[in-house]
Protein backbone atom coordinates (compact mmCIF):
# COMPACT_ATOMS: atom_id res chain seq x y z
CA UNK A 1 0.00 0.00 0.00
CA UNK A 2 1.23 3.47 -0.86
CA UNK A 3 -0.33 5.37 2.08
CA UNK A 4 -0.34 5.03 5.87
CA UNK A 5 -1.37 6.97 8.96
CA UNK A 6 1.31 8.92 10.86
CA UNK A 7 0.48 8.51 14.56
CA UNK A 8 2.86 11.34 15.53
CA UNK A 9 1.64 14.05 13.15
CA UNK A 10 -1.95 12.72 12.89
CA UNK A 11 -2.08 12.71 9.10
CA UNK A 12 -1.88 10.45 6.03
CA UNK A 13 1.61 10.09 4.52
CA UNK A 14 2.69 8.88 1.11
CA UNK A 15 5.36 6.17 0.89
CA UNK A 16 7.22 7.77 -2.03
CA UNK A 17 7.36 11.17 -0.33
CA UNK A 18 8.55 9.59 2.89
CA UNK A 19 11.26 7.59 1.13
CA UNK A 20 12.74 10.81 -0.26
CA UNK A 21 12.95 12.22 3.24
CA UNK A 22 16.32 11.76 4.89
CA UNK A 23 14.58 12.24 8.23
CA UNK A 24 13.09 8.75 8.08
CA UNK A 25 14.96 6.26 10.24
CA UNK A 26 14.49 2.91 11.89
CA UNK A 27 13.36 4.54 15.15
CA UNK A 28 10.09 5.39 13.35
CA UNK A 29 9.31 1.69 13.01
CA UNK A 30 6.17 1.79 15.16
CA UNK A 31 5.05 5.21 14.02
CA UNK A 32 2.86 4.28 11.05
CA UNK A 33 -0.51 2.50 10.98
CA UNK A 34 -2.45 0.71 8.28
CA UNK A 35 -5.36 2.82 7.04
CA UNK A 36 -7.59 -0.24 6.96
CA UNK A 37 -6.93 -2.39 10.01
CA UNK A 38 -4.90 0.01 12.16
CA UNK A 39 -1.99 -2.42 12.63
CA UNK A 40 1.65 -1.38 12.56
CA UNK A 41 3.19 -0.98 9.12
CA UNK A 42 6.67 0.01 8.03
CA UNK A 43 8.22 1.66 5.00
CA UNK A 44 9.59 -0.95 2.61
CA UNK A 45 11.82 -0.59 -0.46
CA UNK A 46 12.81 2.94 0.54
CA UNK A 47 16.18 2.65 -1.23
CA UNK A 48 15.24 0.06 -3.82
CA UNK A 49 15.91 0.52 -7.54
CA UNK A 50 13.57 -2.37 -8.39
CA UNK A 51 10.44 -1.77 -6.27
CA UNK A 52 8.60 1.47 -5.60
CA UNK A 53 8.48 2.47 -1.91
CA UNK A 54 5.43 1.12 -0.08
CA UNK A 55 4.10 0.32 3.37
CA UNK A 56 4.02 -3.27 4.55
CA UNK A 57 2.45 -5.00 7.55
CA UNK A 58 4.99 -6.13 10.10
CA UNK A 59 3.53 -9.62 10.26
CA UNK A 60 2.35 -9.81 6.68
CA UNK A 61 -1.29 -10.44 7.53
CA UNK A 62 -4.30 -8.61 6.09
CA UNK A 63 -2.36 -7.24 3.14
CA UNK A 64 -4.83 -8.42 0.52
CA UNK A 65 -7.92 -7.32 2.41
CA UNK A 66 -6.40 -3.94 3.21
CA UNK A 67 -5.44 -3.22 -0.39
CA UNK A 68 -8.99 -3.99 -1.52
CA UNK A 69 -10.43 -1.82 1.23
CA UNK A 70 -8.24 1.14 0.38
CA UNK A 71 -9.59 1.08 -3.16
CA UNK A 72 -13.06 1.97 -1.91
CA UNK A 73 -14.34 5.53 -2.23
CA UNK A 74 -14.08 7.45 1.03
CA UNK A 75 -12.02 4.78 2.80
CA UNK A 76 -9.28 7.16 3.94
CA UNK A 77 -11.74 9.84 5.07
CA UNK A 78 -13.68 7.26 7.08
CA UNK A 79 -10.50 6.00 8.70
CA UNK A 80 -9.33 9.50 9.64
CA UNK A 81 -12.68 10.23 11.27
CA UNK A 82 -12.32 7.12 13.42
CA UNK A 83 -8.71 7.95 14.26
CA UNK A 84 -9.60 11.48 15.33
CA UNK A 85 -12.22 10.18 17.71
CA UNK A 86 -9.88 7.56 19.11
CA UNK A 87 -7.28 10.17 19.94
CA UNK A 88 -9.51 11.54 22.67
CA UNK A 89 -8.28 10.31 25.97
CA UNK A 90 -8.09 11.01 29.65
CA UNK A 91 -5.27 13.21 30.88
CA UNK A 92 -3.90 13.50 34.40
CA UNK A 93 -2.84 16.91 35.70
CA UNK A 94 -1.86 18.80 38.83
CA UNK A 95 -3.64 22.09 39.50
CA UNK A 96 -0.88 24.31 40.84
CA UNK A 97 -3.29 26.94 42.22
CA UNK A 98 -5.67 24.64 44.08
CA UNK A 99 -3.03 21.98 44.91
CA UNK A 100 -5.22 19.13 43.72
CA UNK A 101 -5.01 16.40 41.09
CA UNK A 102 -7.45 16.38 38.17
CA UNK A 103 -8.63 14.25 35.28
CA UNK A 104 -9.15 15.94 31.92
CA UNK A 105 -11.49 14.48 29.33
CA UNK A 106 -12.17 15.61 25.74
CA UNK A 107 -15.23 14.93 23.61
CA UNK A 108 -15.96 16.02 20.06
CA UNK A 109 -19.29 17.64 19.18
CA UNK A 110 -20.74 14.56 17.46
CA UNK A 111 -19.73 12.40 20.42
CA UNK A 112 -21.50 14.72 22.87
CA UNK A 113 -24.72 14.55 20.86
CA UNK A 114 -24.55 10.76 20.56
CA UNK A 115 -23.82 10.28 24.28
CA UNK A 116 -26.57 12.72 25.26
CA UNK A 117 -29.06 10.64 23.28
CA UNK A 118 -27.97 7.55 25.24
CA UNK A 119 -28.09 9.51 28.54
CA UNK A 120 -24.52 8.38 29.08
CA UNK A 121 -22.56 9.16 32.25
CA UNK A 122 -18.83 9.63 32.81
CA UNK A 123 -17.81 7.49 35.81
CA UNK A 124 -14.53 7.30 37.69
CA UNK A 125 -13.81 4.45 40.13
CA UNK A 126 -10.83 2.92 41.87
CA UNK A 127 -11.61 -0.70 40.99
CA UNK A 128 -13.81 -2.41 38.43
CA UNK A 129 -16.19 -3.89 41.00
CA UNK A 130 -16.52 -0.73 43.14
CA UNK A 131 -19.07 2.05 42.84
CA UNK A 132 -17.95 5.21 41.07
CA UNK A 133 -16.84 8.08 43.32
CA UNK A 134 -17.38 10.55 40.46
CA UNK A 135 -20.38 10.52 38.10
CA UNK A 136 -20.94 13.26 35.51
CA UNK A 137 -23.89 13.16 33.04
CA UNK A 138 -22.89 13.93 29.44
CA UNK A 139 -24.66 17.22 28.70
CA UNK A 140 -23.85 20.50 27.00
CA UNK A 141 -23.61 22.01 30.47
CA UNK A 142 -20.84 19.67 31.62
CA UNK A 143 -18.88 19.30 28.35
CA UNK A 144 -17.76 21.73 25.63
CA UNK A 145 -16.78 20.21 22.29
CA UNK A 146 -13.03 19.76 21.72
CA UNK A 147 -12.16 21.46 25.03
CA UNK A 148 -10.72 19.47 27.97
CA UNK A 149 -13.10 19.37 30.92
CA UNK A 150 -11.38 18.89 34.28
CA UNK A 151 -12.68 17.00 37.29
CA UNK A 152 -10.97 16.98 40.68
CA UNK A 153 -9.93 13.64 42.20
CA UNK A 154 -11.25 13.25 45.72
CA UNK A 155 -10.20 9.66 46.48
CA UNK A 156 -6.67 8.30 46.60
CA UNK A 157 -5.71 5.26 44.54
CA UNK A 158 -2.69 4.01 42.64
CA UNK A 159 -4.97 3.12 39.73
CA UNK A 160 -8.17 4.64 38.36
CA UNK A 161 -10.77 3.41 35.90
CA UNK A 162 -12.68 5.89 33.75
CA UNK A 163 -15.83 4.56 32.09
CA UNK A 164 -17.98 6.42 29.56
CA UNK A 165 -20.64 4.56 27.55
CA UNK A 166 -18.85 1.24 28.09
CA UNK A 167 -15.54 2.66 26.83
CA UNK A 168 -12.95 2.11 29.53
CA UNK A 169 -9.72 4.01 30.20
CA UNK A 170 -7.31 2.58 32.77
CA UNK A 171 -4.79 4.91 34.38
CA UNK A 172 -2.34 2.97 36.50
CA UNK A 173 0.65 3.72 38.71
CA UNK A 174 -0.38 7.34 39.16
CA UNK A 175 0.84 7.35 42.74
CA UNK A 176 3.67 5.43 44.35
CA UNK A 177 5.09 6.34 47.74
CA UNK A 178 8.77 5.93 46.89
CA UNK A 179 8.73 7.50 43.42
CA UNK A 180 9.15 11.00 42.06
CA UNK A 181 6.51 12.16 39.60
CA UNK A 182 7.03 15.00 37.14
CA UNK A 183 4.41 17.39 35.81
CA UNK A 184 5.23 19.75 32.93
CA UNK A 185 3.89 23.29 33.04
CA UNK A 186 1.67 24.60 30.29
CA UNK A 187 1.75 28.21 29.15
CA UNK A 188 -2.00 28.63 28.82
CA UNK A 189 -3.40 27.70 32.24
CA UNK A 190 -2.56 26.82 35.84
CA UNK A 191 -2.35 23.07 35.24
CA UNK A 192 0.78 21.00 34.88
CA UNK A 193 0.37 17.80 32.88
CA UNK A 194 1.83 14.50 34.07
CA UNK A 195 4.93 13.46 32.12
CA UNK A 196 3.86 10.18 30.57
CA UNK A 197 7.21 9.21 29.01
CA UNK A 198 10.53 8.64 30.73
CA UNK A 199 12.12 11.67 29.03
CA UNK A 200 12.89 14.89 30.90
CA UNK A 201 14.51 17.92 29.29
CA UNK A 202 16.84 20.71 30.30
CA UNK A 203 15.58 24.31 30.56
CA UNK A 204 12.01 23.07 31.05
CA UNK A 205 9.86 23.98 34.03
CA UNK A 206 8.56 21.00 36.05
CA UNK A 207 6.58 20.41 39.21
CA UNK A 208 8.06 17.46 41.10
CA UNK A 209 5.69 15.66 43.48
CA UNK A 210 6.36 12.86 45.91
CA UNK A 211 4.80 11.44 49.07
CA UNK A 212 8.26 11.30 50.66
CA UNK A 213 10.12 14.57 51.11
CA UNK A 214 13.47 12.78 51.37
CA UNK A 215 13.46 11.95 47.64
CA UNK A 216 12.80 15.57 46.71
CA UNK A 217 15.60 16.69 49.01
CA UNK A 218 17.99 14.27 47.26
CA UNK A 219 16.95 15.61 43.85
CA UNK A 220 17.42 19.30 44.63
CA UNK A 221 20.81 18.62 46.23
CA UNK A 222 22.30 18.24 42.73
CA UNK A 223 23.99 21.44 41.59
CA UNK A 224 22.44 21.30 38.09
CA UNK A 225 18.90 21.40 39.52
CA UNK A 226 17.61 24.97 39.90
CA UNK A 227 14.79 25.40 42.43
CA UNK A 228 12.15 27.97 41.48
CA UNK A 229 10.20 27.57 44.73
CA UNK A 230 10.65 26.14 48.19
CA UNK A 231 9.48 22.63 49.01
CA UNK A 232 5.73 22.86 49.61
CA UNK A 233 3.62 20.51 51.69
CA UNK A 234 -0.04 20.02 50.84
CA UNK A 235 -2.83 17.58 51.66
CA UNK A 236 -5.32 16.25 49.15
CA UNK A 237 -7.40 13.06 49.00
CA UNK A 238 -6.52 12.57 52.68
CA UNK A 239 -2.82 12.14 51.81
CA UNK A 240 0.20 14.33 52.41
CA UNK A 241 2.35 15.29 49.41
CA UNK A 242 5.46 17.39 48.83
CA UNK A 243 6.11 19.46 45.73
CA UNK A 244 8.67 21.84 44.27
CA UNK A 245 9.12 23.66 40.96
CA UNK A 246 12.48 23.06 39.29
CA UNK A 247 14.47 23.42 36.08
CA UNK A 248 17.27 21.10 34.99
CA UNK A 249 20.00 23.42 33.73
CA UNK A 250 22.22 20.62 32.43
CA UNK A 251 22.57 16.88 32.69
CA UNK A 252 25.32 14.83 34.29
CA UNK A 253 26.02 11.19 35.07
CA UNK A 254 25.17 11.26 38.81
CA UNK A 255 21.88 13.12 38.27
CA UNK A 256 20.80 10.71 35.53
CA UNK A 257 21.79 7.76 37.71
CA UNK A 258 19.54 9.06 40.50
CA UNK A 259 16.64 9.67 38.11
CA UNK A 260 17.08 6.23 36.57
CA UNK A 261 15.77 4.74 39.82
CA UNK A 262 12.57 6.69 39.20
CA UNK A 263 12.38 5.60 35.52
CA UNK A 264 13.50 8.95 34.07
CA UNK A 265 16.50 10.39 32.26
CA UNK A 266 17.40 13.91 31.11
CA UNK A 267 18.09 15.07 27.55
CA UNK A 268 19.07 18.46 26.19
CA UNK A 269 15.97 20.38 25.17
CA UNK A 270 15.14 21.83 21.79
CA UNK A 271 13.73 25.35 21.37
CA UNK A 272 11.17 26.87 19.02
CA UNK A 273 9.98 30.48 18.92
CA UNK A 274 7.52 32.13 16.57
CA UNK A 275 9.11 35.40 15.48
CA UNK A 276 6.28 36.79 13.41
CA UNK A 277 3.34 37.40 13.25
CA UNK A 278 1.99 37.74 16.79
CA UNK A 279 -0.18 34.76 17.68
CA UNK A 280 -2.84 34.12 20.26
CA UNK A 281 -3.87 30.87 21.89
CA UNK A 282 -7.18 29.03 21.65
CA UNK A 283 -7.74 25.63 23.28
CA UNK A 284 -3.96 25.01 23.66
CA UNK A 285 -3.23 25.77 19.98
CA UNK A 286 -1.61 28.86 18.48
CA UNK A 287 -3.86 30.75 16.08
CA UNK A 288 -2.33 32.57 13.11
CA UNK A 289 -4.16 35.00 10.82
CA UNK A 290 -1.43 35.27 8.19
CA UNK A 291 -0.41 32.99 5.35
CA UNK A 292 3.22 32.86 6.44
CA UNK A 293 4.83 32.37 9.82
CA UNK A 294 8.52 32.81 10.67
CA UNK A 295 9.99 30.40 13.20
CA UNK A 296 13.36 30.20 14.92
CA UNK A 297 14.20 26.66 16.07
CA UNK A 298 17.23 24.80 17.34
CA UNK A 299 16.44 21.90 14.99
CA UNK A 300 15.65 21.69 11.27
CA UNK A 301 11.97 21.41 10.31
CA UNK A 302 11.42 18.43 8.01
CA UNK A 303 8.18 17.59 6.21
CA UNK A 304 6.85 14.11 7.11
CA UNK A 305 9.53 14.03 9.80
CA UNK A 306 8.84 16.40 12.67
CA UNK A 307 6.14 18.51 11.01
CA UNK A 308 3.20 18.05 8.68
CA UNK A 309 3.87 21.46 7.09
CA UNK A 310 4.28 21.01 3.36
CA UNK A 311 5.79 24.34 2.31
CA UNK A 312 9.06 25.09 4.09
CA UNK A 313 11.68 27.73 3.26
CA UNK A 314 14.88 27.29 5.25
CA UNK A 315 17.92 29.42 5.93
CA UNK A 316 16.19 32.77 5.58
CA UNK A 317 18.82 33.71 8.13
CA UNK A 318 20.49 31.79 10.92
CA UNK A 319 18.05 29.24 12.37
CA UNK A 320 14.94 30.91 10.90
CA UNK A 321 12.39 29.03 8.79
CA UNK A 322 9.33 30.25 6.93
CA UNK A 323 6.21 28.08 6.88
CA UNK A 324 3.11 28.49 4.80
CA UNK A 325 0.10 28.19 7.10
CA UNK A 326 -2.54 25.88 5.62
CA UNK A 327 -5.19 24.59 8.01
CA UNK A 328 -3.35 22.95 10.94
CA UNK A 329 0.43 22.70 11.40
CA UNK A 330 1.88 20.21 13.89
CA UNK A 331 5.52 20.36 15.01
CA UNK A 332 6.91 17.66 17.30
CA UNK A 333 10.56 17.29 18.19
CA UNK A 334 11.65 15.97 21.61
CA UNK A 335 10.20 18.45 24.15
CA UNK A 336 8.66 20.69 21.46
CA UNK A 337 4.97 19.99 20.82
CA UNK A 338 3.31 22.86 18.93
CA UNK A 339 -0.03 23.06 17.14
CA UNK A 340 -0.67 26.08 14.91
CA UNK A 341 -4.01 26.62 13.22
CA UNK A 342 -5.09 29.05 10.52
CA UNK A 343 -7.75 31.65 11.22
CA UNK A 344 -9.17 33.96 8.60
CA UNK A 345 -8.61 37.64 9.31
CA UNK A 346 -11.70 39.57 10.16
CA UNK A 347 -12.92 41.79 7.35
CA UNK A 348 -13.61 44.80 9.55
CA UNK A 349 -11.19 47.56 8.65
CA UNK A 350 -8.98 48.98 11.33
CA UNK A 351 -9.00 52.76 11.43
CA UNK A 352 -5.69 54.49 12.06
CA UNK A 353 -7.13 56.53 14.91
CA UNK A 354 -7.92 53.27 16.76
CA UNK A 355 -4.21 52.55 17.19
CA UNK A 356 -2.74 54.45 20.12
CA UNK A 357 0.91 55.48 19.98
CA UNK A 358 2.49 55.74 23.43
CA UNK A 359 5.92 56.27 24.96
CA UNK A 360 7.00 54.67 28.21
CA UNK A 361 10.29 53.60 29.70
CA UNK A 362 8.54 50.76 31.52
CA UNK A 363 5.40 48.83 30.63
CA UNK A 364 3.37 46.39 32.71
CA UNK A 365 1.20 43.93 30.81
CA UNK A 366 -2.43 43.97 31.93
CA UNK A 367 -5.37 41.76 31.04
CA UNK A 368 -7.18 44.29 28.88
CA UNK A 369 -5.49 42.99 25.73
CA UNK A 370 -2.71 40.69 24.48
CA UNK A 371 0.70 42.38 24.61
CA UNK A 372 3.75 41.30 22.58
CA UNK A 373 7.37 42.43 23.01
CA UNK A 374 9.42 42.96 19.84
CA UNK A 375 13.13 43.34 20.52
CA UNK A 376 16.47 42.18 19.18
CA UNK A 377 15.68 38.54 20.00
CA UNK A 378 12.43 38.47 18.05
CA UNK A 379 8.95 38.44 19.50
CA UNK A 380 7.23 36.93 22.54
CA UNK A 381 3.92 37.31 24.33
CA UNK A 382 3.98 39.06 27.73
CA UNK A 383 2.26 37.43 30.67
CA UNK A 384 -0.17 39.46 32.79
CA UNK A 385 1.71 41.42 35.44
CA UNK A 386 5.07 41.19 33.67
CA UNK A 387 7.10 44.43 33.66
CA UNK A 388 9.39 45.30 30.77
CA UNK A 389 11.95 48.12 30.45
CA UNK A 390 12.07 49.45 26.90
CA UNK A 391 15.28 50.40 25.15
CA UNK A 392 15.49 52.60 22.06
CA UNK A 393 14.75 49.82 19.56
CA UNK A 394 12.14 47.91 21.59
CA UNK A 395 8.44 47.95 20.84
CA UNK A 396 5.36 46.58 22.56
CA UNK A 397 2.24 45.98 20.48
CA UNK A 398 -1.19 45.39 21.98
CA UNK A 399 -3.90 43.33 20.29
CA UNK A 400 -7.59 43.14 21.24
CA UNK A 401 -9.99 40.83 19.45
CA UNK A 402 -7.13 40.14 17.03
CA UNK A 403 -6.84 43.84 16.08
CA UNK A 404 -3.85 46.10 16.67
CA UNK A 405 -4.83 48.65 19.32
CA UNK A 406 -1.62 50.20 20.63
CA UNK A 407 2.11 50.54 20.00
CA UNK A 408 4.39 51.36 22.93
CA UNK A 409 7.85 52.79 22.25
CA UNK A 410 10.72 53.75 24.52
CA UNK A 411 10.70 57.05 26.43
CA UNK A 412 14.37 57.68 27.04
CA UNK A 413 13.66 60.83 29.05
CA UNK A 414 12.27 59.03 32.07
CA UNK A 415 14.44 55.97 32.53
CA UNK A 416 14.28 54.26 35.94
CA UNK A 417 17.30 53.83 38.15
CA UNK A 418 19.51 50.78 37.85
CA UNK A 419 18.51 49.73 41.38
CA UNK A 420 14.82 49.76 40.38
CA UNK A 421 15.46 47.79 37.20
CA UNK A 422 17.45 45.12 39.06
CA UNK A 423 14.80 44.86 41.80
CA UNK A 424 11.97 44.39 39.28
CA UNK A 425 13.89 41.81 37.27
CA UNK A 426 14.63 39.77 40.40
CA UNK A 427 10.94 39.93 41.33
CA UNK A 428 9.42 38.93 38.00
CA UNK A 429 12.20 36.85 36.39
CA UNK A 430 13.77 34.55 39.02
CA UNK A 431 15.77 32.37 36.62
CA UNK A 432 19.50 32.32 37.43
CA UNK A 433 22.78 30.70 36.42
CA UNK A 434 26.28 30.13 37.83
CA UNK A 435 28.27 33.33 38.40
CA UNK A 436 31.67 33.69 36.71
CA UNK A 437 33.62 36.78 37.91
CA UNK A 438 35.72 36.71 34.72
CA UNK A 439 32.64 37.73 32.71
CA UNK A 440 32.71 41.17 34.35
CA UNK A 441 36.41 41.86 34.88
CA UNK A 442 37.08 44.19 31.95
CA UNK A 443 34.41 46.87 32.45
CA UNK A 444 33.68 49.66 34.92
CA UNK A 445 30.15 49.58 36.30
CA UNK A 446 27.89 51.88 38.28
CA UNK A 447 27.56 51.53 42.05
CA UNK A 448 24.25 49.70 41.70
CA UNK A 449 25.68 47.12 39.32
CA UNK A 450 28.90 46.75 41.32
CA UNK A 451 26.96 46.12 44.52
CA UNK A 452 24.79 43.51 42.80
CA UNK A 453 27.84 41.73 41.32
CA UNK A 454 29.42 41.61 44.76
CA UNK A 455 26.33 39.82 46.09
CA UNK A 456 26.43 37.41 43.13
CA UNK A 457 30.10 36.66 43.80
CA UNK A 458 29.26 35.66 47.37
CA UNK A 459 26.26 33.54 46.39
CA UNK A 460 27.80 31.98 43.28
CA UNK A 461 24.65 32.73 41.22
CA UNK A 462 23.52 35.58 38.98
CA UNK A 463 20.10 36.38 37.55
CA UNK A 464 20.09 35.51 33.85
CA UNK A 465 18.14 38.60 32.76
CA UNK A 466 20.19 40.99 34.91
CA UNK A 467 23.36 39.52 33.38
CA UNK A 468 21.97 40.14 29.91
CA UNK A 469 21.12 43.75 30.79
CA UNK A 470 24.61 44.34 32.18
CA UNK A 471 26.33 42.82 29.12
CA UNK A 472 24.21 44.91 26.74
CA UNK A 473 24.95 48.11 28.66
CA UNK A 474 21.37 48.66 29.79
CA UNK A 475 22.31 49.18 33.48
Amino acid sequence: MDKAYDSILYCVVDARSLAKNAFYKDSNYFRYRCLCCGEDVYLAAANSTIQVPHFRHRKGNNDKECEVYLGQVGAIEKYLSVRNRSQNHVSFSFNTDRKIFEFGFILQSEEIEALKAKQAVLEVKKKHFENAFLSVPITNASFVANVPQYFSIDEYSANYIVNIASKVYVLDHLFEKNKLFFFKFRIYDERAKRVASNHLYTDTRYVVICEEQAYINKLIAFSDVECLTKVNEFITMGKRFFSIEIIFRRTNFDLNLFLHNHQFHIETSETLNVLWPPLFMKNSAYVCEREKVFIRSSFPLVSHGNTNAACIKRDICSGITQLKVENKIIIKEKNVDVVLIKSEMQQQEILEDEVKLMRHCKWEATGDMDYFLLDGEGYRKLIIGEKVYLTADDRIVGYKNNHLKCIVSSDSKSLPTAEKIIADILKYHPQSENFNPNDFSEEVYSNAVSNYLEVCNKNGRINTIVKKYIKEGLL
